[in-house]
């Protein structure tokens, strides 16, 4: 082996063993950074979602309060019992 492949070796040894640890630290990097800024878009995209679902209980609340007034004052009534007669 002459100095010429001897050299060659060398060099190409030496920018693999400094460019694979460099790209596995950039993947990991990058993967965190993406993971993170998913992450967090998919918490807004969630609490967006709770908003308008708390929204829409808070606007079916003074129905759903009547609904439960009625019911009481008609199960609150003293009276007959209605059967139904099936045929």
């Amino acid at each position: 082996m002459d100095i010429r492949q001897k050299m060659a070796i060398i060099v190409i040894a030496s920018i693999l063993l400094t460019a694979i640890p460099a790209s596995i630290l950039v993947y990991s990097y990058a993967q965190a950074k993406i993971l993170s800024s998913e992450i967090m878009t998919l918490i807004e995209i969630t609490q967006r979602q709770a908003d308008i679902a708390s929204q829409r209980f808070l606007q079916g609340q003074p129905k759903l309060e009547g609904l439960a007034r009625l019911l009481q004052a008609e199960l609150a009534k003293p009276g007959v019992i209605k059967s139904a007669v099936f045929q």
